[in-house]
């Protein structure tokens, strides 16, 4: 047919539609195939800070890890918190777990450097390892080495095999050894094995292995990082330099911003159009998935001891009304009441949840009836519920004072809770003493976020870890202080999983224990802030192209990858 109809064009017709044709394919093949254009120097907010000191320790926990983690110093490996089946192989291009998940042995790059040209070897590690071991208070957290006086920790010992092979031996079997060690940010021991104390070191002039680690400038109000002489990846960065100016209060930051003078940043904000975006055709704001929030209750006491106070509970919970209007339509609705929400998307199996999703639902009818059937009903005729024993209730919600997104959420259930009868009050002391209490775990409902990392199943480690559910040691996971032996046991079983598909069925397993017992109830995901400028610069991620978590924040090994991919237009 399509012969037939390219026979009724003359020659030179047809001459002109095979030109145009090779044309589009050229234009499209350029499209595809070109390279971003190199240069620039984007201006970035980590952190704001009162004063620049030159701090570029990258454990210092003032300033050393907002801007020396990722950009001047490296990791071996992490993955997508997105998207688990990918990995970013950094400073070792392979890994290779033990037969029995107890170990992982790295491989470091070949052509892996310091910034002063000295290759980058098995025994930088090694040291890297040792030297936090013997400095514990500077580790910050960036490997969890086992303590044999608590037998908590991963990191047994670290093994040199070869210039480029090391094994770390692991304290038990872990399938995401890869994960937990590969984040190492690796020390030059050629620098710091002359440095006797770590934790006061500035470390002013960095020799680091990261994309950035030239300072070109360096004041009281700016400085820059300019590129890695020696960076392994001959392709990237694109850019020339990364610019960190002096903001120290939200109305300098955002006077900056609104002008399209800031091109990254991750602030919170609770108006972006009217506040940001509208005064700069190229300020952008993309609020993904982030922390999910959840009010816990303490299921030790009554009535929160009681299955059907808590689904009632649930279902009393306008969330429509707390995403549209309390939180300013910047949060994302949690569709499963798993305690984790949309951040974990690709470890769901929506079919095996259905059952449970009611639970998110705003149904205050159906969670009178639920209270009615359990005896939870007006005992004295004070116009309140009170507990199938006769005393009152009268839940205390616990929410930082000035947290207005959070105190609008928790007013909310005071409402929703008081329209099925059942009696709650505020209680905002300030976040200092808001967070104090958590230890003792004597509270009623408190509201906070559950956590947030790179693999799935350690939110949920931490919320049914049974050494943080003692007075005096319950930590913000703990705070619901419910016991599920068999989430540990689905726990342990997934660390000794390799494939994909089955650790997702046993995520699936936890998710559907934790729906059934409802220890915390979900609310909603905060956003993930983050704001751009475009005019200068693109290859930045957008509600189109989420393809990793954008924020700018030290705590996220992501921001690297970002970075990496933002180029000159």
């Amino acid at each position: 047919m399509k012969t037939h109809l390219l026979s009724q064009f003359d020659r030179s017709a047809r001459w002109l539609l095979i030109a145009t044709l090779v044309m589009v394919l050229v234009s499209v093949s350029s499209v595809t195939l070109a390279t971003p254009k190199k240069g620039g120097t984007l201006t970035i907010v980590p952190d704001q800070t009162m004063g620049f000191e030159r701090d570029f320790n990258p454990f210092s926990s003032s300033i050393g890890t907002q801007y020396a983690q990722d950009f001047i110093y490296e990791r071996l490996y992490f993955r997508n918190s997105l998207n688990p089946e990918v990995e970013y192989f950094r400073l070792a291009d392979r890994y290779e777990l033990g037969a029995d998940l107890k170990s992982v042995t790295f491989t470091l790059r070949d052509n892996a450097k310091w910034s002063d040209g000295k290759k980058l070897t098995a025994d930088d590690v090694v040291f890297t390892v040792d030297y936090l071991r013997q400095h514990p208070r500077f580790n910050s957290n960036v490997i969890s080495l086992y303590d044999p006086n608590t037998g908590q920790g991963d990191v047994r010992s670290v093994t040199k095999l070869s210039s480029r092979k090391i094994r770390f031996d692991l304290n038990s079997a872990n399938s995401l050894a890869a994960q937990r060690v590969g984040r190492l940010i690796v020390l030059p021991k050629h620098v710091f094995s002359k440095v006797e104390d770590p934790l006061n070191f500035r470390n002013p002039d960095p020799i680091g292995s990261g994309p950035f680690t030239e300072i070109t400038k360096f004041n009281t109000m700016f400085f820059k990082l300019c590129r890695n002489p020696h960076y392994w990846d001959d392709a990237k960065p694109y850019l020339d330099c990364l610019r960190f100016p002096l903001l120290n209060d939200n109305t300098h930051l955002w006077a900056q911003a609104r002008r399209g003078k800031i091109h990254w940043m991750s602030q919170g904000i609770s108006n972006p159009d009217e506040d940001f975006a509208n005064h700069q055709h190229h300020n952008k704001y993309f609020f993904g998935p982030g922390y999910n929030v959840v009010f816990s209750m303490n299921t030790r006491k009554a009535p929160f001891n009681q299955l059907a106070f808590r689904q009632a509970l649930s279902l009393a919970l306008d969330r429509t009304t707390m995403l549209t209007k309390d939180t300013f339509g910047l949060t994302q609705p949690a569709y499963h009441p798993v305690a984790v929400g949309a951040l974990y998307e690709n470890w769901f199996n929506p079919e095996q949840l259905k059952p449970y999703d009611y639970l998110m639902q705003y149904q205050p009818k159906q969670a009178q009836s639920l209270l009615d059937q359990a005896g939870y009903i007006d005992k004295d005729g004070d116009g309140w519920r009170d507990n199938p024993n006769g005393s009152a209730i009268n839940i205390q919600i616990s929410v930082p004072s000035g947290w207005t997104d959070w105190v609008n959420t928790c007013r909310r259930a005071v409402t929703n809770f008081a329209a099925i009868g059942v009696r709650a009050h505020l209680h905002t002391p300030n976040a200092d003493e808001w967070r104090s209490r958590v230890p003792s775990g004597d509270i009623d409902m408190y509201i906070q976020v559950t956590g947030l990392h790179p693999d799935p199943v350690t939110p949920f480690s931490e919320m049914f870890d049974p050494n943080a559910m003692t007075p005096g040691q319950v930590t913000f996971g703990t705070l619901h202080q419910y016991s599920l032996p068999e989430v540990n046991r689905w726990i342990d079983k997934f660390y000794v999983t390799v494939e994909l598909a089955e650790q997702k069925r046993i995520m699936n397993e936890i998710y559907g224990l934790v729906a059934e017992h409802l220890p915390v109830i979900t609310l909603f995901s905060n956003p993930d802030w983050y704001e751009y400028n475009d005019e200068k610069f693109g290859g930045f991620v957008s509600a189109d192209n989420h393809y990793i978590r954008p924020v700018i924040w030290s705590n996220n090994p992501e921001r690297l990858i970002h970075a990496l991919n933002i180029y000159k237009k």
